[in-house]
C-alpha cells in the first residue's frame, strides 16, 4: 500500500511480508529536510509498534532505460525481475530482450506519465 502525504512532499509505503513489514517514505529532499522524523510520525500513524532501526537510501526518480538491456543481457530490478524471468524462460536468448521490452511497455507508460505529472503534483 502507498499513501500520499506521509512525508510533507511525497508518499509512504507499507509492504507486509511473512515475518516483517517494510515501511518507508520518499519525497523531494529539498522539501523534506526532516524526512527521518516524518518517517517516525508515519510509523506511529500506522501503529507500527516496533523498535526497528531506521536505514535509508536516496531513490532515483524519472530515469529508466527504455530498452532494458542489450543483446542477451537484461536489466532488472525488484518489480521487473518476474517479467525478466518469464522472458528468459522461453529458452531463446535472442528473443528474451524483445519479449521483456513488450512486457515492460505498460510499466514504461506509467513511468512516463508519472514523470509528466510530477511537476504538477509537487510544485516547488
Amino acid at each position: 500500500m502507498s499513501y500520499l502525504g506521509a512525508p510533507a512532499w511525497g508518499y509512504g509505503w507499507q509492504f507486509p511480508k511473512a515475518r516483517s513489514t517494510t515501511i518507508g517514505n520518499d519525497g523531494r529532499e529539498a522539501k523534506n529536510p526532516r524526512i527521518k522524523s516524518q518517517l517516525a510520525t508515519y510509523r506511529a500513524r500506522l501503529d507500527d509498534g516496533s523498535d526497528a532501526r531506521f536505514k535509508g537510501h536516496f531513490l532515483p526518480f524519472g530515469d529508466y532505460r527504455r530498452i532494458p538491456g542489450k543483446g542477451r543481457v537484461l536489466l532488472t530490478g525488484d518489480a521487473a525481475g518476474h517479467a525478466a524471468a518469464e522472458a528468459i524462460a522461453t529458452g531463446r536468448p535472442r528473443t528474451a530482450l524483445p519479449a521483456y521490452s513488450r512486457v515492460l511497455r505498460p510499466v514504461h507508460r506509467a513511468l512516463h506519465m508519472a514523470c509528466w505529472l510530477r511537476p504538477l503534483m509537487f510544485r516547488a
